[in-house]
């Protein structure tokens, strides 16, 4: 399983507005072959969001990424990563 985690600087004023354009880009990931689930995570008081969106294999999640909406108001990319996930459990 892989995941990529991607961290936003959202002004405080504009949280619900970036909640809510997320939830709607979670929509379109949801119908994409191999999307395995995701977060949002959000602290309030800063405006620092970020995203966790899980996939089955490499393949897919590349190929999500270039039909990703890339913005949603008042979000700004600071930093992107993509991790493999390790195949024991806690």
């Amino acid at each position: 399983m892989l995941a990529r985690v991607a961290r936003y600087e959202v002004d405080s004023s504009r949280i619900d507005d970036a909640i809510n354009a997320f939830g709607e880009a979670a929509k379109g990931l949801e119908g994409l072959e191999g999307f395995a689930g995701g977060y949002v995570l959000v602290d309030h008081e800063d405006g620092r969001t970020m995203t966790l969106t899980l996939w089955d294999n490499r393949r897919r999640r590349v190929r999500s990424e270039r039909g990703e909406v890339r913005s949603s108001p008042g979000a700004r990319r600071a930093r992107e990563r993509r991790l493999a996930l390790p195949r024991t459990k806690l």
